[in-house]
Formats: C-alpha cells, structure tokens, sequence
C-alpha cells in the first residue's frame, strides 16, 4: 500500500505549488473582495454608535447599510464563499497535474459542479446534524415529557441521559466530520453524486482517523497562524496611525476600525484559500492513490 503523503510534504508542496501560481490562484480567490467592498459599504452607512444607544430614527442610508450588510454577510458570502471553493478546488487539481485551466475554463467547470457540490455539502451537514438527533434527541425528549408531567424522577434520568448523549456526541460527531470531510471534494473533483460521494469519502478515511485528522488540522495551523501574525502586524500599525489621525473622535476611530474590521480578515482569506485548498486537495489525492 502506497503511504500517505507526510504532514511536512503537504506543507512543501502546497506552498511550492502557490508560490508558482500565485497569481492565477489570487484570480480565483480575489472574488471574495466583492464581500469586502460590500461590507464596506455597509459600514459606511451603517447607524453610528450614538445612534443605536439612543435609539434615534435611522435615516434611509443607515436602514440602507443595515440591509446590505445582513444580505451581504448571510446570503451572498456563503454562496461566493463556496464558489470560490468550488474553482479553487478545480483549479489546484490543474495545478498539481501541471495542466493549469485557462480562468475562463475553471469558471465554466465551477459551474457545472457547483450545484452538485453544494448538495453533497448539505447532506453532510444534515448527516452530521443526524449524529446531534440520535445521540441527544432520547434525553430531549424523555426531558420533555418529564417537564410536562412534572415527574421530578423522569427528569433526573433525562438529565442523566443528557451527559451522556453529550459525550457521545462529541465524539460521533468528530468521527463522522472526519469521515466525510471529503465528500465535497468527491463531488468537485470525481463528480460523484450525493450518497456516492459520501461512501468515497468514508472509504478513504476509514480506519485512519488521527492520521487523516493530523494532515488536515497541521497544515491549515501553519498557514493560519502565519497569516494571522502578518495580519497582527498591519492592525498594529493601522491602528497606530487611525489613532495619530482622528485624535480623540471616538465615533471616526470606531469607524474606521469597523471598515479595518471587515476588509483586513477578507483579504487574508483571499491569499489563504489558495494554501488550504492546495493542502486539501493534494490530501484527497493521496487518500484516493493509497485505497486504489
């Protein structure tokens, strides 16, 4: 059986491979700055903090950011997100093949899988939303009829029944996360369909829990963390300079701090996406070489 590809092999080769193609990586991962402007925007117009304290009447531009800032956060970012996901998953295959897609081609491929792919993603959710009903729903609903029979020994074997169901939780939730944590992947880039998906990706995590886990956790926690400390640094002298140029206008500090807020995250996460999803995909490659 061929081994799986080590914890400092997908560090190297994630970041030999973004450093390479930075800047078709950056072509994919840069619509995420839509939501960054957006945000922007909306925090822009956005009501200060006098007004919400005083519960003063929003003017039609603070209603204005209100909303946009609610659809830009709940409805447009998750679904960008997962686009974005979709062609940089596509397009670091093409990477790690040494066949880089035109951008072009990896935006018609995103979609014709992202549907598909979006529908695996649900389904695991709503199976791992499964693992919370079979582990925690018998104590809920023994607690329930407790409760309404007012039967104080009902409720004690709920309770009861409660730590343990949270016990287990916890660690058939954590098995089945690990265990189909590829699916989405199966779906993008083998294009296998919902339950087929999910099969895959058990298949080839099976029996390798803490091996698998240590390869997906490690390498994310070194991009992340140095990602955050460059981020550390800029916030550290923007706030500086924020500071030295408003004096002591509270409610422009608070401003601008918000827009830092909002933008400063987004464009780590422009520059990230690429290392994470490279470190994934070559992880999924291995997995699929080592059960063949």
């Amino acid at each position: 059986m061929k081994p799986l590809i080590s914890i400092g092999d997908l560090i190297d080769q994630s970041w030999n491979k973004y450093r390479s193609s930075l800047p078709f990586f950056l072509q994919l991962s840069g619509w995420l700055i839509l939501i960054a402007i957006l945000n922007a925007v909306a925090t822009l117009l956005y009501p200060n903090a006098g007004a919400i304290a005083y519960h003063t009447n929003f003017s039609f531009n603070e209603v204005t950011g209100v909303i946009l800032y609610g659809f830009t956060n709940i409805i447009l970012s998750p679904l960008l997100g997962f686009w974005v996901f979709v062609s940089l998953a596509i397009g670091a295959k093409s990477v790690l093949r040494g066949e880089q897609m035109s951008i072009t081609s990896v935006m018609r491929e995103t979609k014709r899988r992202y549907f598909p792919a979006l529908a695996v993603t649900a389904l695991v959710g709503l199976t791992l939303l499964l693992a919370q009903v079979i582990t925690l729903g018998p104590s809920l609903l023994l607690g329930a009829v407790g409760f309404w029979m007012q039967n104080a020994w009902i409720l004690g074997v709920a309770n009861g029944l409660l730590i343990i169901g949270l016990i287990v939780s916890v660690i058939l939730t954590s098995k089945w996360t690990l265990y189909y944590m590829m699916a989405p992947y199966a779906a993008i880039l083998d294009r296998a369909k919902n339950k087929e998906a999910l099969k895959k990706s058990r298949t080839l995590t099976e029996g390798k829990f803490w091996s698998v886990l240590a390869r997906i956790v490690l390498p994310k926690l070194v991009f992340v963390l140095f990602g955050a400390l460059i981020i550390l640094l800029i916030n550290l002298v923007l706030n500086t300079f924020i500071i030295n140029a408003t004096g002591l206008n509270l409610d422009v500090q608070q401003r601008i701090g918000e827009l830092t807020a909002s933008i400063l995250p987004m464009l780590l996460a422009i520059f990230l996406n690429p290392l994470i999803f490279l470190s994934d995909v070559l992880l999924y490659q291995s997995l699929t070489e080592q059960s063949a």
